[in-house]
């Protein structure tokens, strides 16, 4: 459910123990799966609400940190923030830039490109805090971030956790996270932890309390094994181990840690939570109130903040923020964002352009001015036709790599896909008509092609 409790819940198991399939449910991006039983409730919210209306509030950030190389940092986050805000609000977009800077220590990158592992950029330790600020613009109530620590050293492992913590706690936002050989300060900086083995929730509680119960069950922490490390150690039967007299008395399988954690008392705690949000309770005044009617009321606050975030052209059932007409204008400024940042593709094009030119004019080199030109200036007219729009053909393979990244942007209602597609479209048509501009001159003057020409019989 949304809540309004600031935490942070630690997800922890083995590779393929069901960890990012649990985020993934939880958020509501489980379109891939053949089937989901059950349901899940965000404060009197269904899942099919949440996708249809209010997308952007639940969030899931994958491991992969995929952004545009060729825009530089302040780009890519000033793009998400007007996403996120309405015309009347973005004289805030500069200090909100200003605030993730300092708070993340990222404004000293703030005009470097984001790059790849074919573009020079910024380090992976700042790029995954790109995607914590990308998230951050979302405003989301719920963030699910998956394999967030994976390939960064302790330090930066370490900064980012902080990052996430310094989110939850000035946000009021529930973080999810799943951790992989996290060292005990990164431990310490969460709230809860769950840990899952063959998709079965073998404990969930306060994470100061899960060493101490699996301690009780019969299972010994070694003397430099971080508690992490000892939790995820439990399911794997090659890493565990057992204190002395504990053996054969432990539970082993995932099936019999499961059982054990349905009778203690962390068990009875949750039901006893779910108890106290589902059933109606009363005060000392003798007025009872439940939990579910809280959350209506909350619900509707929701509602009516969403609604006055909105602008005043986007339906009140609309995921997104701002108007399709200005994210066309928004895509088509970072598409040109995209050719300024890296333009050597572009001076290739142009320089194309020229000695394509140059070929084909040689090709039809000074055409009579009579009928007999007539069939070779169709000629001219079909070359041009098609090189230029080979030209662009290099343009599929951005537009292939960048579908991962409209889908994350979809998902936290950003911009629509077809606003994307227009966007393109409209920068096409000014690229091409650049290159034509290069083209067609050189043609024209060796084939002696003139609009002017009259034909005169021979």
């Amino acid at each position: 459910m949304i809540c309004t409790d600031n935490y942070a819940c630690s997800v922890l198991g083995r590779p393929g123990a069901g960890c990012s399939t649990f985020l993934r449910t939880i958020a509501g991006y489980h379109s891939s799966f053949l089937n989901v039983t059950g349901s899940i409730n965000y404060s009197g919210l269904s899942t099919e609400e949440i996708q249809k209306h209010y997308r952007g509030q639940v969030a899931y950030v994958p491991e992969d940190d995929v952004h545009f190389p060729t825009l530089t940092v302040r780009q890519t986050l000033e793009f998400a923030l007007q996403c996120k805000t309405p015309k009347r609000y973005r004289e805030r977009i500069p200090r909100y830039l200003d605030i993730y800077g300092k708070v993340f220590g990222m404004s000293h990158t703030m005009n470097t490109l984001v790059g790849d592992q074919y573009i020079r950029g910024v380090s992976g330790g700042e790029r995954k805090r790109i995607s914590i600020i990308e998230s951050l613009a979302t405003d989301s109530s719920v963030t699910c971030f998956d394999n967030s620590t994976r390939g960064l050293d302790a330090s930066s492992a370490l900064d980012y956790a902080r990052s996430l913590r310094i989110m939850t706690d000035t946000c009021g936002k529930a973080t999810f996270l799943t951790l992989y050989q996290a060292s005990d300060a990164i431990f310490e900086l969460v709230d809860k932890v769950l840990l899952i083995d063959e998709g079965r929730m073998l404990f969930q509680g306060p994470a100061c309390e899960a060493k101490k119960y699996f301690e009780g069950l019969g299972y010994e922490c070694a003397r430099m094994q971080t508690t992490s490390d000892f939790l995820t150690s439990i399911t794997v039967p090659e890493r565990r181990r057992f204190r002395p007299g504990w053996e054969h008395r432990a539970p082993k399988s995932a099936v019999e840690l499961e059982n054990a954690f349905r009778q203690s008392a962390a068990y009875h705690g949750i039901e006893e939570d779910i108890r106290s949000y589902e059933n109606p309770r009363c005060d000392d005044k003798g007025c009872c109130m439940s939990q579910v009617n809280s959350d209506q009321g909350s619900l509707e606050d929701l509602k009516e903040s969403l609604q006055s975030d909105k602008s005043r052209f986007v339906s009140p059932k609309s995921s997104y923020t701002i108007s399709l007409f200005r994210q066309v204008l928004l895509c088509s400024k970072r598409q040109l964002w995209q050719l300024k940042g890296h333009m050597g593709p572009s001076y290739v094009k142009m320089i194309s352009s020229v000695i394509y030119g140059l070929l084909i004019g040689s090709m039809f080199y000074d055409q009579p001015h009579t009928t007999d030109g007539m069939y070779s200036r169709g000629g001219i007219l079909v070359y041009s036709s098609i090189l230029l729009a080979w030209l662009q053909m290099s343009e599929l393979e951005d537009a292939m790599q960048g579908r991962e990244i409209l889908n994350r942007q979809k998902k936290f209602a950003f911009v629509h896909p077809s606003a994307v597609c227009l966007a393109r479209v409209v920068v096409d048509l000014v690229v091409t008509f650049v290159l034509a501009s290069l083209y067609l001159p050189v043609v024209y003057f060796l084939s002696g092609l003139r609009p002017s020409v009259s034909l005169v019989p021979c």
